[in-house]
């Protein structure tokens, strides 16, 4: 969801793929300064020119119709078999990157996490999502400029209905950082990088941090998650300015940075 990160886990590498020139690294996790994710095609999975992919017909609609409120039955909305992998597009540049599912698990916060690998032209970085019952989770640990960021993140309830919240926590710069997420919108029908996605829903994570007393909204992420498919749409914000110091906490750079990500194609084993 983020463009600029710095792992620690090194996942096994995954087959080599071709690339295009227009790679750029992966949302929520990657420096969008150094770390491009290059246009490639999975091998034995060639790209489809029509460009719709494994998705259902193009749409005009370009916005999710968040009015729609009755819930789709429970459904899986984080598939994970290895091999599977799903090409996003970044819109502030245009550029293109490759998530794989490696059947690799890692754990953070007793949860334990699928492992993705996102392939650029920059390289190969760790991607950790998860689903435990009806909720979903994504890791984030990655830097921001010289913000340093550390969340575990339940983007979705599945089960719960529109309006409903839950709270997740971490740390920005090792300041206490909590993340209230909101479900906007179930049942929806979205067209995501010329294709029409059904049974979406639509979440909405803030996050805060506290200083000497008062909190103050550092970023938001919402996430659109259709049935069977994943992640298809993030939309990203972060702002950072005129924050309060601290006696023995590091100063926060003024910052502020947006970006949404598309699903472009898809292919789910």
């Amino acid at each position: 969801m983020w463009t600029a990160c710095e792992k620690t886990y090194d996942p096994k590498p995954v087959p080599p793929t071709d690339t295009d020139s227009t790679g750029v690294n992966p949302p929520g996790s990657h420096d969008s300064s150094a770390n491009g994710h290059p246009d490639t095609t999975k091998p034995g999975q060639p790209h489809d020119s029509t460009g719709t992919g494994n998705g259902q017909t193009p749409a005009d609609s370009t916005h999710p119709s968040d009015s729609t409120v009755t819930p789709p039955p429970p459904g899986i909305y984080l598939p994970h078999t290895a091999q599977s992998w799903w090409k996003y597009q970044e819109q502030s540049s245009g550029e293109t990157y490759i998530s794989t599912a490696t059947g690799q698990t890692a754990s953070f916060d007793g949860i334990a996490f699928q492992v993705f690998s996102d392939a650029g032209n920059a390289g190969t970085l760790p991607e950790y999502l998860a689903t435990r019952n009806n909720d979903y989770y994504q890791h984030l640990s990655f830097k921001l400029d010289t913000v340093s960021i550390e969340l575990t993140v339940k983007y979705l309830n599945a089960a719960a209905t529109n309006g409903a919240t839950w709270a997740s926590s971490g740390s920005v710069m090792g300041i206490a950082a909590k993340v209230k997420t909101t479900l906007v919108g179930q049942g929806l029908t979205l067209s995501v990088g010329g294709k029409t996605y059904n049974n979406v829903v639509h979440t909405s994570s803030a996050i805060s941090v506290t200083f000497a007393g008062f909190t103050i909204k550092v970023g938001q992420v919402d996430y659109y998650s259709a049935q069977n498919i994943g992640i298809i749409r993030r939309q990203i914000s972060a702002s950072l300015s005129n924050l309060p110091s601290l006696p023995g906490v590091p100063a926060l750079p003024d910052m502020s940075y947006e970006n949404n990500v598309d699903l472009v194609d898809y292919s789910v084993l």
